[in-house]
């Protein structure tokens, strides 16, 4: 389609000449259209070169940005519906008097299936390493299209690539990282995800955050009051990989901490906010104290904090509403356009 066409071929502006990258032709989408009404899981692979006034220590000469995305509801597994995912502990209401949710009847009556872990690919890649199964479904099926399109876009293995993604797509984009790295052969770059559940298991965790060789492989951004960010439960086996960096507020993109541990940190970001006070996932969860009440306002996948973020395009990462190129999300961008001084730290 003619709409397809152009966003292949336009610039993403201002936030890659931050980056200090410019798109070359070359980018494509990966995946298939929507059948029967459903979504599909799909991607996008951007070739880029490093800008003519960026250092050379700082980027590559050439690469690809691969950004994945993929369904949040699906009626044959609770784990790619982030909407109906259980919560780690009751919620109650404000008498004290516990609230169960359909959705979490509906999953707890089978949690062990739909929370299922497979073998990441085998102990010679990964020793103990388990996944999610749904996700290694999605990635299992995504991955060879990614790898042929990678090779049409001109990046072959040894070429730089950066992975992204938001909620299952960051998921998946934590996947293809490793799999990409430990596999194809690629040398994948630090990366950013947004509002990821967890992937894997401890030991998945702790091979991802050494293969990279990589202070800082993974930077996983989470955002205010998401309760997405905390599931699938830990009592499941689940554990994080990557850096947590937790921006606190919808419009303060100057607003955040980063977390020092490189798996989790119980203390820190919105690992270390009390359960009762994250937004919840379903429109049937409780919300029962004023600061969810004000901050969540909608429900996930669909609203709420894991979708609002002031680095998102237009603000929101769910709703891509505007340009994206003049209105990406960032405050800083807005000083830059203005002619104004940046802040240390954007520099």
């Amino acid at each position: 389609p003619d709409s397809e066409k152009v966003a292949l071929e336009e610039s993403c502006g201002m936030p890659c000449e931050f980056a200090g990258m410019e798109l070359e032709p070359g980018s494509r989408l990966l995946g298939q259209s929507a059948s029967k009404g459903q979504q599909v899981d799909f991607g996008f692979i951007a070739k880029f070169k490093r800008g003519e006034e960026t250092n050379e220590e700082s980027m590559p000469a050439r690469g690809c940005i691969v950004v994945l995305h993929g369904p949040e509801k699906d009626e044959e597994d609770a784990v790619l519906d982030i909407g109906s995912i259980a919560s780690e502990t009751p919620v109650v209401d404000a008498g004290g008097t516990p609230v169960v949710p359909r959705a979490t009847l509906s999953v707890n009556a089978d949690a062990s299936s739909k929370h299922r872990k497979e073998v990441w690919e085998s102990d010679a890649v990964c020793k103990g390493c388990k996944v999610s199964a749904a996700y290694k479904a999605a990635w299992d099926s995504l991955k060879p299209r990614l790898l042929d399109h990678l090779m049409d876009a001109g990046c072959k293995p040894g070429d730089a690539v950066f992975v992204t993604g938001h909620s299952k797509g960051a998921a998946l984009a934590t996947l293809a990282m490793f799999s990409l790295q430990a596999q194809a052969g690629y040398h994948v770059q630090l990366s950013y995800n947004f509002e990821s559940p967890r992937v894997g298991n401890k030991a998945f965790a702790t091979a991802f955050n050494q293969i990279f060789n990589l202070p800082v492989a993974l930077y996983r951004i989470t955002h205010g009051l998401d309760q997405v960010t905390r599931e699938p439960r830990k009592k499941l086996g689940y554990l994080h990989a990557g850096h947590q960096v937790w921006y606190k507020k919808d419009f303060a993109s100057a607003d955040f901490i980063v977390c020092g541990n490189a798996t989790e940190d119980p203390d820190c970001g919105v690992d270390s906010v009390p359960w009762n006070q994250t937004c919840p996932l379903h429109a049937t969860e409780a919300c029962v104290n004023q600061t969810c009440a004000w901050f969540c306002k909608e429900d996930a996948p669909e609203g709420g904090p894991h979708c609002r973020h002031p680095l998102a395009p237009a603000k929101s990462f769910c709703d891509f509403a505007g340009n994206n190129t003049e209105n990406w999300g960032s405050e800083w961008n807005e000083v830059v356009k203005s002619g104004g001084e940046t802040d240390a730290w954007e520099k």
